[in-house]
């Protein structure tokens, strides 16, 4: 995690401030909040991080500084800068290609529609997860997401490191790209160092995080046969076979998303008996967690909409499917209920 010197006549910089004090405290456990979409549970996830933190200067040098670094062994980089006409947490989702300096920086440098990096575009995205983000800050009025990181030496810093990460091809411990993040932060005196302290820990928490999707599945059966389908080319995970189902929307209760999903994927009315099982799966990228359902058709017959194919397959014959990793312990159980049967 960064931060930066004081700039332009300012006494102090609340980012290196920042960046030293969660250094010093290191390490340290984060309690996120109630996952989403889970219904009528409480759901929280601890993460333990530890932070590692340097303070850059305001100027060119200071913007090369983590760009020019070994990115070995890090689960993410955080820059964070001073914003002193903000007043609340801005996520920045990309960096410009662009200088448009309003002072100068700390080295005397002025720049006026200068381009970083002539080897990249115009933006460049984060790398980090900032829709998990979005998601978790959803209903926190202190902080908001930003498409504009500025034209100073923040956003130049941005640029240089994502830029530099991208080109070595750095990964973190999920094989993910590493995620790169840079967040403004406003004045003390318009949020408090300690709640801005609190969300920057948050926000270190969610970045780091293997990302968590929910979703629900639908084991139909009619007349001793399940329902299988497989996944259509161009899709994650093509070729493999599933139960159908999807993620639940905001509001929505794992009951009123399968019967929303099933009618889109296969459109069909199904009845939602009860949940049969909740798995939680780990890939090298995400974490899934299913929560499958016993259902039975209440109206129409199965048609191609997002798979390639369908079958009714006896309980005893599904180990012969090449099925979703998240799925196989749910396979595994009911083969076993058709062998005692």
């Amino acid at each position: 995690m960064t931060g930066f010197l004081p700039f332009d006549g300012h006494t102090s910089n609340i980012s290196g401030e920042v960046a030293r004090r969660l250094a010093e405290e290191s390490p340290v456990e984060v309690l996120l909040g109630a996952a989403r979409g889970v219904q009528h549970e409480v759901r929280r996830r601890r993460v333990d991080i530890e932070f590692d933190s340097c303070v850059l200067t305001v100027d060119e040098a200071g913007s090369r500084r983590v760009a020019d670094s070994s990115h070995q062994d890090l689960s993410a980089i955080i820059h964070l800068g001073l914003a002193t006409d903000r007043n609340r947490i801005c996520i920045e989702r990309r960096a410009g290609n662009r200088l448009d300096f309003k002072v100068p920086d700390e080295s005397g440098r002025m720049c006026a529609g200068v381009c970083i990096l002539e080897s990249v575009g115009a933006w460049l995205a984060s790398s980090a997860p900032t829709a998990a983000l979005e998601v978790e800050f959803e209903a926190d009025g202190r902080l908001e997401m930003s498409d504009d990181a500025g034209g100073f030496v923040c956003n130049e810093t941005y640029l240089r490191t994502l830029a530099a990460v991208e080109d070595a091809g750095a990964t973190d411990a999920h094989d993910r790209p590493l995620p790169v993040l840079f967040v403004h932060l406003p004045p003390a005196t318009s949020l408090a160092m300690d709640e801005q302290m609190s969300i920057i820990r948050k926000v270190a928490a969610v970045t780091i995080q293997r990302p968590m999707v929910r979703v629900v599945g639908a084991v139909i059966e009619r007349q001793g046969m399940i329902l299988c389908c497989r996944r259509a080319t161009g899709h994650r995970m093509a070729g493999f076979w599933e139960f159908p189902g999807g993620k639940p929307q905001p509001g929505e209760s794992e009951r009123q998303a399968l019967v929303r999903e099933i009618e889109e994927e296969l459109s069909i009315e199904i009845e939602p008996m009860q949940r049969i099982a909740r798995i939680e799966h780990a890939y090298p990228d995400l974490r899934v967690e299913i929560a499958f359902w016993s259902a039975r058709i209440g109206r129409g017959e199965p048609v191609l909409r997002v798979h390639d194919a369908i079958e009714w397959v006896d309980r005893a014959d599904l180990s012969d499917f090449d099925w979703l990793a998240a799925d196989l312990p749910l396979i595994e159980r009911l083969t076993a209920q058709s062998s005692s049967i």
